[in-house]
């Protein structure tokens, strides 16, 4: 839940992802980097109008402007396997520039493994994590953060009483 906040994405989707992440070696910590960074560049480019950003070059060489990118900003799950397969049309050396400039360093170059497989590929490992029951819904996962938040206060205490009774 955390790391989908911080990716600015819905639970369910950074599941799904992290699922894909996950088949291809790609770690959670940097999905979560790349997929924040996609969010900040996209925004950055959206509100300069297409105009400017550190990812503007990038997002325009995909054949994104900024009208079309604020509408498809709104399902970064999707967003990301389109521009995976995008990056599919190019060859390697842009390939690895433009994931780096849209995801950043991390994710950038972790997110090139993904390539081969394509939008199509992504979107299958997608349903595959759902037919699997490996993404679990919002209520769960808000009920298992609260199951944490009691076993942390349980170790806590124990682990004080008992560092006193030592003492």
């Amino acid at each position: 839940g955390d790391q989908a906040e911080t990716a600015a994405m819905k639970v369910k989707d950074f599941q799904e992802l992290k699922y894909v992440a996950e088949q291809n070696r790609i770690g959670v910590d940097a999905l979560t980097d790349g997929l924040k960074e996609m969010n900040l560049r996209a925004d950055e480019f959206i509100t300069s109008k297409g105009k400017s950003g550190s990812a503007a070059e990038a997002f325009k060489r995909l054949g994104y402007d900024a009208d079309t990118l604020a509408i498809k900003l709104k399902n970064p799950s999707a967003l990301f396997a389109e521009i995976i397969g995008r990056l599919q049309q190019l060859d390697k050396a842009a390939q690895i520039r433009i994931a780096d400039e849209i995801f950043g360093g991390t994710g950038g170059e972790q997110f090139v493994r993904l390539i081969g497989q394509g939008e199509q590929g992504i979107r299958d490992t997608i349903q595959a994590a759902n037919d699997l029951g490996v993404v679990m819904d919002e209520d769960l996962i808000r009920k298992a953060e609260d199951l944490d938040e009691q076993f942390q206060t349980v170790a806590t205490t124990v682990g004080t009483t008992l560092k006193k009774a030592i003492v």
